[in-house]
């Protein structure tokens, strides 16, 4: 029965079309992200600079409703694409087992799922989506169960693992794989290797703080530490350089935007990791 699904879905068009929107709209969260991560970095406000922040700072705009809708139809389309993933199965080869492949699939579908429930909230008056005080206040309750330190450290871990494989495929160009030799211009290509390169190092750089800061949070056995992206960019800023670094990092999050539009448009999305 498994099998028949996943080549049934490995062929669908809707599966293909579900990619590419999907691609598009992770493409428009993060560049608000990198946008607000800026405003952190310049100490102007805008917004929480994490992922249901950029969903607040869409819902703002002129048109913030037909903006923020199609956000979230990105958002759901993404979580669909990966959700599929998890039956099909990787394609082509890779260093990665398979089952670890399949739960990344999973947890990325589940997560973006997540945020495309939060948009629609929003866009349907149910209030803010950022939830800098709610990652707190959960972090606040699993320190306090049976083994919740060690939880919160492993959880804090695996997402500091995540960033580095971001370096691995920034170094690697793993990415690259994924766009065939005439879907782009020779100088094109070019540039997007480059904003492939920039955009999962700067990815690489969130999910390293963001684990760190979880695990110190942990550690300190207090969640106030900066937990989550917004609190963990806020208190990059603090550091000595931040704002320069948060720069760096917030320009590097809106051309991983622009990378994932590009992505979206030329990609063999079954080689999409």
């Amino acid at each position: 029965m498994s099998s028949t699904a996943a080549r049934f879905l490995r062929g669908s068009d809707g599966v293909e079309r579900a990619a590419r929107a999907g691609l598009y709209g992770k493409g428009f969260l993060y560049t608000v992200l990198g946008v607000l991560a800026a405003n952190v970095a310049r100490g102007s406000g805008g917004g929480e600079a994490s992922q249901s922040g950029a969903i607040d700072a869409v819902a703002d705009q002129p048109f913030g409703a037909v903006l923020l809708g199609v956000l979230v139809l990105g958002l759901a389309a993404y979580a669909l694409w990966r959700l599929a993933q998890v039956v099909i199965g990787p394609v082509g080869t890779s260093s990665v087992p398979d089952p670890i492949l399949r739960l990344s699939f999973l947890l990325r579908g589940l997560f973006y799922g997540a945020l495309a429930v939060l948009g629609a909230k929003t866009l349907l008056g149910g209030g803010s989506a950022s939830g800098g005080d709610q990652e707190q206040e959960l972090t606040a309750r699993v320190l306090e169960l049976p083994f919740g330190v060690a939880l919160i450290v492993a959880v804090g871990l695996g997402i500091g693992v995540v960033g580095l494989y971001q370096f691995k495929i920034a170094v690697s160009r793993d990415f690259m794989d994924a766009v065939g030799h005439g879907s782009l211009e020779a100088d094109e290509r070019r540039w997007f290797e480059r904003a492939g390169v920039a955009g999962h190092l700067a990815r690489g750089v969130t999910y390293v703080l963001v684990g760190g800061f979880l695990v110190r949070a942990a550690l300190a056995y207090g969640p106030d530490e900066g937990v989550g992206l917004g609190g963990a960019l806020t208190e990059l800023a603090k550091a000595p350089l931040g704002t320069a670094m948060l720069l760096v990092v917030a320009v590097g999050l809106v051309v991983y935007g622009a990378y994932c539009f590009v992505l979206g448009r030329v990609a063999h999305v079954e080689q999409v990791s």
